[in-house]
């Protein structure tokens, strides 16, 4: 594989990992948000309520890692190439411009 089809891979993992990631901290970071208050005390319900939600937390977090493993098997199996996409913008010279009626 040549290098610019191995850093199109490289490129296109770490987008995917980065995504993924964001998608578990995003939906643990929801949980926090909205249940906390659940396990801010110090009785006995609040404590299991941390408990559980740590067990969800780990729960998330390996099954995230479980796909980003598999992501990059996934990815692994192709050869990826980036398309670049490039602009040419003609420059008119101003004079050329007022030739035409225009400003």
């Amino acid at each position: 594989m040549n290098v610019n089809k191995q850093s199109s891979s490289n490129i296109l993992k770490e987008n995917i990992i980065r995504n993924i990631k964001t998608t578990m901290i995003g939906a643990i970071d929801v949980v926090e948000k909205k249940m906390g208050f659940l396990w801010s005390g110090n009785n006995q319900d609040a404590q299991f309520m941390q408990k559980t939600f740590l067990e969800i937390r780990k729960s998330i977090l390996d099954n995230g890692n479980n796909q980003i493993k598999l992501a990059e098997e996934e990815i692994d199996g192709y050869m990826v190439e980036k398309k670049v996409f490039h602009t040419i913008f003609p420059v008119i010279q101003k004079e050329r411009l007022n030739q035409n009626g225009e400003n």
